[in-house]
């Protein structure tokens, strides 16, 4: 196994500093880095250093990480210095994406899978969900985060069919405590307020 440092950048653009384990030599390694950031498009890379071990070549990487400061560096796609122990988001700005970087991201992600495409839960499977759901409750604590959270958001009259048509077509449930039946969104609260003794 070999072990290294790497630089990979765009031209005229930003660069990443990563380390990298490989069966063939790193010149040969193909691997331009694995980062979060979508809009970072590397081309080329160059190799900062070789190592013996896995752990030597982790070092270097913690010890430039720290020199540049890649957290806050504008001009590195690293979003978090390496750790001994993991990644350190220290110091990121997490500011609101511009319009174009959110249409770089989206572009990015097209045909990508998320390895579940097309997977259905089965009948069971659904079933044993929504009994864990049934009758569960918020803390008050979170519904008044929820709450705050929703506070001035506003709804198009168009979002607000969508929303009734969803709902209107949600399947009812017979309650298990008595004759009546509810959308499934419901019934854990029906359940609540009015069965909660026999529960």
């Amino acid at each position: 196994m070999r072990h290294y440092v790497y630089y990979s950048f765009e031209e005229w653009g930003r660069g990443c500093i990563g380390c990298r384990s490989c069966e063939v030599p790193p010149e040969k390694d193909t691997y331009l880095g694995s980062f979060k950031d979508m809009t970072f498009t590397p081309k080329e890379k160059v190799i900062l250093g070789e190592f013996a071990t896995r752990e030597a070549a982790l070092e270097a990487e913690i010890a430039l990480h720290e020199f540049f400061s890649v957290a806050e560096n504008p001009h590195l796609a690293n979003r978090a210095k390496q750790t001994s122990v993991g990644f350190s988001t220290a110091g990121v700005k997490r500011g609101p994406r511009s319009e174009d970087d959110r249409k770089k991201i989206s572009e990015a992600k097209k045909g990508r899978s998320n390895g579940r495409e097309g997977y259905k839960h089965s009948e069971a499977t659904k079933a044993k969900m929504r009994a864990v759901s049934l009758g569960q409750r918020h803390s008050l604590e979170t519904r008044l985060r929820l709450s705050e959270v929703q506070k001035g958001k506003k709804v198009s009259e168009e979002q607000r069919k969508k929303i009734s048509q969803t709902l209107k077509s949600r399947p009812r449930i017979g309650c298990p405590y008595c004759d009546n039946t509810f959308a499934d969104y419901k019934l854990s609260w029906h359940i609540l307020s009015k069965h909660r003794e026999v529960r």
